[in-house]
């Protein structure tokens, strides 16, 4: 995994809110190869707590359950906060009732994935979610602006 020095990131930065240990363990050892340095909340909470304590992050994974509401409602009040507005979150779930995934697309997600997946296609897509063109999503700072419509 990429290195932190005093707070700050060299590589790209993820946050995984999820409960499950051994997804977290899978997660850590997939995105590990290739030098992110992840955070991890087991909840909503806990990732809105973590946001606020970090000055840089690239990318968001929420692992959705079909028993909590709380990653929906964790995705609506980051899209309700300035700061993380721009950061992209990908969903991925074991849950493939399309009214579950729609739910999570709503609340700002700006994918699911269905578990099973293929680990390579998450992180090929987190990769070019993170090196996109516009400046605060691919710098990962977190700003105070909020995005235009």
């Amino acid at each position: 995994m990429a290195e932190e020095k005093k707070g700050f990131c060299v590589g790209p930065s993820g946050l995984i809110v999820d409960h499950d240990d051994i997804n977290y363990a899978l997660l850590e050892h997939v995105f590990g190869e290739e030098t992110f340095v992840l955070r991890r909340a087991r909840d909503g909470n806990e990732g809105l707590r973590i946001l606020k304590e970090i000055d840089r992050c690239d990318v968001i994974i929420v692992n959705r359950t079909p028993h909590s509401s709380n990653d929906v409602e964790f995705l609506r009040q980051l899209r309700a906060a300035a700061p993380y507005v721009g950061i992209p979150v990908l969903v991925e779930t074991s849950s493939n009732n399309p009214r579950a995934l729609m739910e999570a697309m709503q609340a700002g997600a700006c994918c699911c994935y269905t578990k099973p997946y293929d680990p390579g296609v998450l992180v090929k897509t987190v990769l070019r979610i993170t090196n996109r063109e516009n400046a605060d999503a691919s710098s990962g700072k977190l700003s105070d602006t909020t995005a235009q419509p």
